[in-house]
């Protein structure tokens, strides 16, 4: 008879025991919906926006390209002449002040010429990047260097840059977080609200530039007329401030 009563009591801990277990995974599923509401409450409140910034520059360099091409039976002879013609063409750009650094091969390739399924010819073609610093210069230089390669030389196309553009992506980015923070200022006085520090901020843009192409297989009287414009460096900043 003795061993009912220990059942009984065995029976009532285990009771307890799992009574207390549910309190306990209950209060503890209540703390988390606890803390999570408190994280929800507590998200801060921002206002996001983009500034823009642009800043106007003349060219103050140019890229030239420009090269030899040559043709004939015999890749050998072909490659002679336009050797000949090239060496031309760089004596009379070092005489024009360009610099040895300034000059850069682009491209240098042979490929036959066909007809009929037959090769024919062979073609030779040397291309030259030059970086003219006196854009005054751009014309008289090209016209010389045409004059030097003769029917051979090609000129493929010139583009514009800025040598040192770092104060001017200054000037930009100063005047896009102005910009942005102005944007800022105006939807929080809107909206009733304060603005704190900014807590984000990214940056994107480049600049742009103008290129003009030319194409030579003749000699030509005078120096063309080139302009190099001007260049429009852009900037965009993205800004995130705290809201109050």
């Amino acid at each position: 008879m003795e061993k009912y009563p220990k059942v009984l009591i065995m029976a009532v801990i285990l009771a307890i025991a799992l009574i207390g277990m549910g309190a306990y995974n209950a209060t503890a599923v209540a703390c988390m919906s606890c803390n999570q509401a408190k994280i929800s409450s507590n998200q801060e409140k921002t206002i996001s926006v983009t500034g823009e910034g642009e800043v106007t520059v003349v060219p103050d360099i140019c890229i030239l390209s420009l090269g030899i091409e040559a043709q004939d039976k015999e890749v050998t002879k072909a490659q002679a002449v336009a050797a000949g013609a090239m060496n031309d063409v760089m004596t009379t750009l070092e005489e024009k002040g360009i610099l040895e650094k300034d000059i850069q091969t682009s491209d240098y390739s042979i490929d036959p010429v066909w007809e009929e399924r037959k090769i024919v010819a062979y073609r030779v073609k040397n291309m030259v990047k030059v970086k003219i610093r006196d854009v005054d210069k751009i014309g008289e230089i090209i016209d010389a260097a045409a004059k030097a390669g003769g029917d051979l030389t090609r000129i493929e196309g010139i583009r514009f840059s800025i040598d040192d553009p770092k104060p001017y992506y200054e000037d930009a980015r100063r005047k896009a977080v102005c910009d942005a923070r102005e944007k800022a200022e105006q939807l929080a006085e809107l909206n009733g609200v304060k603005l704190g520090e900014p807590i984000s901020v990214s940056e994107s843009g480049g600049y742009v530039s103008s290129s003009k192409g030319y194409y030579r297989t003749m000699e030509v009287a005078g120096a063309p007329p080139i302009s190099p414009g001007e260049m429009e460096i852009r900037l965009t900043v993205d800004i995130t401030y705290p809201i109050r």
